[in-house]
Formats: C-alpha cells, sequence, structure tokens
C-alpha cells in the first residue's frame, strides 16, 4: 500500500511547521473566569476582590432582592407603569447616590416632562432629616457644599438639589443630543481650570478682531486713475492710526484675563488664631463627576420614529445604548432607563359563530406557521397580567441592559386577590383593596438576581416597607 507523505511550506531553509492549538484558557482572564464562578456558584469571589460601590433603597424588602443595592457600572432597565411607584422608586435611588457620592452629579433626561423637582427635593429633606441624629452623613455633606454645623436640613438640600442638571427633550434627536453631552462632559473632565482659560483666551481674541473689523474699513467706491496715490497714503494713514489703538485694547484684556486668574494677594503679618489661618489659606474645591443618568423615558420618542421607520428607529436608538453602555461600564456610572409597560390585552366579547366552508375548515383547524405565538408574560406573577411592553424597543434593551427590574401593584392580602381578580365583582368594592408595590428583577446579566422580588409601599417621605 502506497504512503502519503505531507510536505510543509518553507521559508527559505526553515522549514514552517503546524500552528500550535490555542488553549481556551488563554481567551479568557482571572477576572472573567472569576465573575464566571461566582455567577454560577455565588461564591462571592469578585465582591471580596473588589467591592463595588451600591446603592440601596431604604427599603429591606427591595434591598434584600437586589442584593444588597444597585452596583455601580451597570445599565439598569425600569419597567411598570408610572401608577406602580415607578418614579418613587428611581427618584429613591437618585437621592442614595447624590448622598452617598458627595461631590457627583446626576444628569436627567426628561422627554413627557413630569420628572417631580418637589418631589424629589421632598425626599432629600426626608433622608436628612432621618439621618440627623448620628452625623455620620449630615456632617460631611455640610462640609461638602460649604455650610456650617448649624445649617438647617432644608438649607442643606437646596445646595444638593443643584448638583441635579434637568435636560428636558421633546423627540428622539434631542435625546441624542443630551447623551452627546453628558458624552462630552465625561470625556473632558478635570479641565474645569483650562477650560476658563481658554473661554478668557477666546474672549479676548473676539474682541480684538472686533475691533479690527470696525477700525480697518476701507471705502467701497472705485478710486480714479489720479488719485490712486492719495488713495494708498489715506490707506497707509488708516492703517497707522489703527495699528497704535489696537494695542491698548490686548493689553487690557490681557490685564483684565490677569486680574481674573491671580490669587488673592496674601496678608501681611502672621494669623493670631486658627480661623484666621484658615480664611487666609485658599480652599481647593473638588471638582464635581456625573455619576447618574435618568433618561425618563425612552419609549416616548421611540414610538414616533419607529411608526415612520422602524429600521431608521431600531439602528438609532441601538447607537444611543451602546454609547450610555459603554460610558456606563468605563466610568462606574449608574445609568436608568425608564421603560413604560403596555396595559394587559383586553379580552373582547366573542362574536356570533357563522358557518365554516368546507375549503377552509381544515386551515382553521390548523393554525399554521402564519399563527402568532402568545407573548411570555414579563412578570414571575401569573396573575400580572401586564403587556410585553413597546414593540421592538424590549429586545434592544435585552441587548444592552444588565438589570432588568419590573414594577407593579398587586394586592396585599389573599382576601384582597379574591376581590381584585373577581370578575364579577363591583368597579367599588375593588377600589377598597389594599395594593403594594411590588418590585421584580426579571433579568440579570451578571448578579444572579433574576427571580428575585420584594414589596413597598408608597408613604409622605418615599417608599417604606410593608408592615
Amino acid at each position: 500500500m502506497e504512503s502519503l507523505s505531507h510536505t510543509f511550506a518553507t521559508k527559505g531553509d526553515e522549514t514552517v511547521g503546524p500552528a500550535e492549538p490555542i488553549l481556551a484558557s488563554s481567551l479568557i482572564d482571572d477576572d472573567e473566569l472569576d465573575d464566571l464562578i461566582d455567577r454560577v456558584y455565588n461564591s462571592g469571589i469578585t465582591e471580596h476582590k473588589h467591592k463595588k460601590e451600591r446603592i440601596g433603597t431604604g427599603v429591606k424588602s427591595l434591598d434584600a432582592a437586589l442584593f444588597g443595592g444597585l452596583e455601580s457600572g451597570r445599565v439598569i432597565e425600569i419597567g411598570g407603569e408610572a401608577s406602580a411607584g415607578v418614579r418613587e422608586v428611581y427618584t429613591t435611588l437618585l437621592v442614595s447616590c447624590l448622598l452617598i457620592n458627595r461631590h457627583s452629579t446626576a444628569a436627567v433626561v426628561d422627554t413627557t416632562g413630569n420628572f417631580d423637582v418637589l418631589r424629589l427635593f421632598t425626599l432629600i429633606i426626608a433622608r436628612l432629616l432621618s439621618c440627623q441624629q448620628s452625623q455620620d452623613l449630615l456632617a460631611p455633606l455640610r462640609e461638602s457644599v460649604g455650610l456650617g454645623s448649624d445649617s438647617r436640613a432644608e438649607d442643606v438640600a437646596a445646595k444638593v438639589l443643584d448638583r441635579v442638571k434637568i435636560m428636558r427633550v421633546f423627540d428622539f434627536e434631542g435625546v441624542r443630543e443630551a447623551v452627546g453631552e453628558i458624552r462630552d462632559e465625561l470625556e473632558g473632565r478635570g479641565g474645569g481650570g483650562k477650560d476658563t482659560e481658554e473661554k478668557e483666551e477666546a474672549l479676548a481674541k473676539e474682541q480684538v478682531r472686533v475691533g479690527e473689523a470696525k477700525e480697518t474699513s476701507k471705502r467701497t467706491f472705485v478710486p480714479d486713475s489720479e488719485g490712486e496715490d492719495e488713495d494708498e497714503e489715506e490707506e497707509m494713514l488708516f492703517e497707522s492710526e489703527a495699528k497704535p489703538n489696537l494695542a491698548p485694547r490686548v493689553q487690557d484684556t490681557a490685564a483684565i484675563s490677569a486680574a481674573i486668574s491671580a490669587p488673592e494677594p496674601e496678608k501681611s503679618g502672621h494669623a493670631d488664631t486658627a480661623e484666621q489661618a484658615a480664611e487666609i489659606t485658599p480652599k481647593k474645591s473638588t471638582p464635581s463627576t456625573l455619576k447618574f443618568i435618568l433618561i425618563d423615558n425612552l419609549a416616548h420618542v421611540f414610538g414616533p420614529v419607529s411608526k415612520n421607520d422602524m429600521n431608521k428607529a431600531t439602528s438609532f436608538t441601538s447607537t444611543l445604548l451602546s454609547t450610555l453602555a459603554h460610558l456606563t461600564h468605563s466610568l462606574s456610572l449608574y445609568t436608568l432607563l425608564v421603560i413604560p409597560t403596555t396595559p394587559p390585552p383586553t379580552t373582547r366579547a366573542a362574536s356570533p359563530k357563522r358557518g365554516v366552508p368546507e375549503h377552509r375548515a381544515h386551515a382553521a383547524s390548523y393554525g399554521g406557521p402564519d399563527q402568532a405565538e402568545p407573548v411570555p408574560q414579563p412578570s414571575i406573577f401569573s396573575s400580572n397580567k401586564i403587556g410585553p411592553g413597546v414593540p421592538g424597543l424590549s429586545g434592544l434593551m435585552g441587548l444592552y441592559s444588565d438589570i432588568r427590574v419590573l414594577i407593579s401593584r398587586m394586592p396585599r392580602r389573599k382576601v384582597d386577590a379574591r376581590i381584585y381578580y373577581d370578575e364579577k365583582m363591583d368597579m367599588a368594592r375593588k377600589r377598597r383593596v389594599e395594593m403594594v408595590g411590588v418590585l421584580e428583577v426579571v433579568g440579570d446579566r451578571w448578579g444572579g438576581r433574576m427571580g428575585g422580588w420584594g414589596v413597598f409601599a408608597e408613604g409622605q417621605h418615599g417608599i417604606v416597607d410593608v408592615k
């Protein structure tokens, strides 16, 4: 039997051997491997190695379902009806972020105009008053905003509220511009002093250009050939007169810029007390950094674009979500995207039956591939009949969101559930049923919290535990 011999391509005198196999272990680093083991076995390796910052709601049931709260560097999708307590939940998370990160700012992209600033101010005051006895949180906040130890909680809350930037938009293009501004702010972080100097220099150059344009203006008529020499002499006179006038302008602008940027002169003598020494020594202000992004709601601007062109809406939304996910993961931000759920489908009354032709009898009994399959309910409770969400947007959110949370209202006790779900019961009695808010984790890419749920009640000072 003839044996087959294989030869390999040669490069010069050296024989090129077969390529070495790539081990699967070389394609994943240690951090990703630890994260994978942590998600599968809940070993807590990642949590022990680097503990991420978390923001909680203050409600034991919800924080337990969220494993202590929402960690930074995650895109969180919050779905549900507005009346179910969605605004109370994301406002509580916003307050927690502002109070924990004392030098951070928050950006709110409001597409509906329903963001309640007064409610946010009320929740900040309530949180400050609740922690007023323990000065662990209130004292550093007073120091960070430059207020004394005897300042009221309302004054501190007003300073905290100044760190919230609200951007009111009306269409999808406005959302894209708002996210672009947020991205530019994050990419240019740490250059506050340089920005001020650049603005002053640009203002000085603009003033010089305006002066040149005014003083070096020339006549517009066409001169005669005999008077060309005289006109040239006059133009030279104009230029020679304009040059001495430009020097004082530049000098004055430079003097103004130097006066603005120059530090205050040191006081002569020595400070008698520590307070005077503190007044003489200038304090370095800590630059504020963006930490929290809220978009309420994305479906409000996605709908009009998708009705005209679904492909265009999908492309724009995918680019927008990709940008937000990159900023969130790379800079450890909290990004909350509010997506309202659609109302439950209403059951229509059965129409009177009519005779079916024989040639369609078999087609009616066989559904076929064109028959729409029932859409699975997003809630883990079978009695929670809510819609699947906005068509076209729910699939995109599943690609870019790290945590998906669903908020709804459900009866508190079994007696309430029997009355609420009884179709024969009158509406007057159903309105007296006691309802509570339910938060469900319907998706979690990294933390393994899927299936967890908690209950809360809405109070005057925010969401509270159900007693």
